[in-house]
């Protein structure tokens, strides 16, 4: 397998790459980012496979629709909004109510975006400024919506 190097890690080489038709520069990246995926994929999911399962649709529309991204710079935010579009998709086909943790279920409750917002914070350690640029939202509605809808889940835990 080849690996990346330091100026091949960077967004823009992936980007030129996948608009090349080479998915492994795409492939490399998602591997190095692989823990981040992972704590946000647990968040809404029970089952490693799951996860995968969304992280390879991710990926599949990435390479698809690489095209109509004009900024290379946005191409971590654009995967991870892709990631979270589609584990809400698989999650409401998927959802086990019978297995998921109490934290799983409280998270439902909230609405689609305090969720996203709760779950970019908690599990994907992500900053509420960088929230708020993904999510293209003030970095004042995320840290009202996210500590509201702690709130909530601690009083219901």
């Amino acid at each position: 397998m080849i690996s990346l190097n330091t100026k091949q890690k960077n967004t823009s080489f992936v980007v030129r790459a996948l608009k090349g038709g080479n998915s492994l520069p795409l492939l490399e990246w998602v591997k190095m980012s692989e823990s981040t995926f992972y704590k946000i994929g647990y968040a809404y999911f029970y089952d490693q496979a799951d996860i995968e399962s969304v992280l390879i649709k991710t990926m599949q529309q990435m390479y698809e629709s690489v095209h109509s991204l004009s900024n290379a710079d946005l191409f971590k935010d654009w995967v991870i909004s892709t990631y979270l579009e589609q584990s809400e998709q698989h999650r409401t086909v998927n959802l086990r109510q019978d297995s998921t943790p109490r934290m799983k279920e409280l998270l439902t409750v909230l609405d689609r975006q305090t969720r996203e917002m709760i779950v970019l914070n908690v599990y994907g350690s992500f900053t509420y400024e960088e929230i708020a640029q993904l999510l293209d939202v003030p970095k004042s509605q995320v840290i009202s919506k996210s500590y509201k809808g702690l709130k909530y889940i601690q009083a219901c835990y």
